[in-house]
């Protein structure tokens, strides 16, 4: 988290060569993994994410890996790279494109830098409840989402997620009121850029490596993560207070290489779908079992937590109702009517 830019960036190349020479990529080109698989040799995939290791999204990493190389009888040989270890999130996913990194796990904010339907996930107050956000996004609006992936050389093998995004500050937030002039620091995303300058604060993108002293040192005045995030970065040792909104769900789109996916044998795409969803599976119910006591130790420590009243909530999402609008045709409009319906199906 205190590492430097430079230092950072650094260590980001190298272990990028180090990648490359494992998968026996060059060029930017995916491993021959599918000659690979004709041989006595294991298949060798990387699998990178943000977190570290006693993070529920890294449990779930973990479940994938020893359920595909169970499936697989060791025909697989799955290597977890966590914490940003192989770069920044984009610089992940630039890789997974590329095929220098087999599999990555990545905020669907960060994806939809690189495909648009994946920014659909981050519209604010869409999602009554985590519940029903996954069982949309496992349905037919996440295969919609797929096929998009896959135009882009990506194949979605699953969705995870961080949970509901709340906000910290140094100063007390109540109201939109209180947001007006503030700089929030926000993934680089221009949804997320337009929920904010909906609620009058200023957004500001900050790569989430760089995040802890920048609150640290007061570059930017707050910023919006789950709880799980806040918790396990230690975010909330420079925010004095945790404001509980729930203004947004902050999603993780799995994706594969597709040429790499494409070229390996049938029933090994089968046991790596099949383990992926299951370690979803693994992922949901241990974010859910930790939120609470999280929340608990966040406030021992000092940090005030606000809870919000339903006016204020309420406030929160009739401001920012517009921004729906304004990326609908960005995300296909379509889409977005589509999931409106299976979200009202989803509660019934």
């Amino acid at each position: 988290m205190r590492r430097s830019s430079t230092l950072k960036s650094t260590l980001a190349i190298l272990l990028a060569i180090t990648v490359m020479a494992l998968t026996g990529c060059g060029g930017g080109k995916p491993a021959d993994n599918g000659s690979q698989a004709g041989s006595d040799k294991p298949i060798d995939i990387i699998v990178s994410h943000n977190h570290p290791e006693n993070s529920p999204e890294h449990e779930g990493m973990v479940a994938f890996k020893n359920l595909v190389e169970e499936k697989t009888g060791g025909k697989v040989n799955v290597k977890i790279y966590t914490n940003l270890q192989l770069g920044s999130m984009r610089e992940q996913v630039e890789a997974t494109q590329t095929g220098t990194i087999q599999i990555t796990q990545q905020p669907t904010a960060v994806l939809s830098t690189f495909v648009t339907a994946y920014e659909l996930v981050d519209f604010p107050f869409l999602w009554p409840d985590a519940e029903t956000a996954y069982k949309v996004l496992d349905g037919e609006i996440g295969k919609l989402i797929s096929a998009e992936a896959e135009k882009e050389g990506f194949v979605n093998l699953g969705w995870m997620a961080a949970g509901f995004k709340q906000f910290t500050a140094n100063k007390p937030i109540r109201s939109p009121e209180d947001l007006k002039g503030m700089q929030i620091r926000v993934m680089p995303a221009p949804l997320l850029n337009a929920q904010m300058e909906a609620w009058g604060a200023k957004p500001t993108p900050i790569e989430f490596g760089e995040l802890y002293n920048s609150l640290q040192q007061g570059v930017v005045d707050g910023q919006e993560n789950p709880i799980k995030t806040i918790y396990l970065n230690r975010l909330f040792e420079v925010q004095k207070y945790l404001i509980k909104s729930n203004h947004g769900f902050l999603g993780y789109g799995i994706v594969a290489n597709k040429a790499w996916f494409d070229a390996l044998p049938a029933d090994i795409q089968t046991a790596i779908r099949e383990s992926m969803q299951e370690a979803c599976q693994v992922e949901r119910e241990v974010l859910s079992k930790t939120e609470e006591d999280m929340l608990k130790e966040i406030e021992a420590y000092g940090t005030e937590i606000i809870e919000l009243t339903p006016e204020a909530i309420e406030e929160f999402r009739e401001l920012v109702l517009p921004v729906h609008d304004q990326f609908a045709d960005r995300v296909g409009r379509s889409l977005l009517d589509a999931t409106y319906a299976q979200i009202k199906e989803a509660t019934k």
